[in-house]
């Protein structure tokens, strides 16, 4: 069974429960007013919203690009209002149904064809549900899904000219599928990764795979697996990159 299932209609169970959260804990303590952006306006933009992307889901055609490339600009944005909703009214429980919508939808455009410009949601909502993977088949499959996003990314993005901020999304989102590989235990996927990493994040790849040959040096793993991290870590010295593995 797959851990996300990339559809219209479950990435609408996981916003409404979220958004039915808000509203619901709003209307006892009148946090936010209901103005263009409040939680009342938000819900409905989000149920036009995913009545607009099932129509898209069943659909014989195929959506422009560029349309679509503007459709997730605005869902992506109606995403984050939605999680700054949650943020301010201090809502916790709806963590794992925010990580979910992000991800899920992150990689349902992805597969349309549309640029992702906005990956802040999607980099935060793998990370969380990366960390809470152990089983190998499950880290794998995260692993793959996080490199269709990171293929979907808009070349602004993949450019990562401003490395200033180390929580970037482009960068957060690259350094876990590593992990999501490395947790994996799988010497090919790793392998294949890797490479990837040191085309798309070069300044960061040599301190990630020092970080990772440290913590294998001393825990018990497949000879195979310690020898991609023993490789590039030679290959590529580094500090560590601040210890995300």
């Amino acid at each position: 069974m797959s851990i996300l299932t990339i559809d219209i209609g479950t990435a609408s169970e996981h916003a409404l429960a979220a958004v039915k959260a808000v509203v619901d804990k709003n209307e006892r303590e009148r946090v936010m007013p209901d103005e263009p952006a409040g939680p009342l306006r938000v819900a409905q933009a989000l149920s036009d919203f995913f009545e607009m992307a099932s129509a898209i889901e069943n659909s014989e055609g195929e959506v422009d690009k560029k349309d679509m490339t503007g459709v997730a600009d605005y869902a992506l944005d109606l995403f984050d209002r939605v999680a700054f909703q949650l943020n301010e009214l201090q809502i916790t429980n709806q963590r794992g149904n925010i990580s979910r919508l992000f991800a899920i939808m992150s990689v349902w455009f992805a597969r349309r064809g549309a640029e992702l410009a906005n990956l802040q949601g999607a980099a935060d909502g793998f990370a969380a549900l990366t960390n809470g993977l152990e089983d190998p088949a499950d880290l794998t499959e995260m692993c793959l899904l996080m490199e269709e996003v990171v293929e979907a990314a808009a070349p602004k993005i993949a450019a990562d000219a401003d490395r200033g901020n180390p929580w970037r999304p482009w960068r957060v989102l690259n350094l876990n599928v590593g992990v999501a590989a490395t947790r994996a235990m799988d010497a090919r996927l790793m392998d294949r990764v890797f490479g990837n990493l040191v085309q798309l994040l070069p300044h960061d790849a040599p301190g990630f795979f020092n970080d990772g040959r440290s913590q294998m040096d001393v825990q018990e793993v497949p000879e195979a697996v310690r020898e991609v991290l023993r490789r590039y870590a030679a290959k590529y010295p580094s500090n560590p990159a601040n210890g995300i593995l």
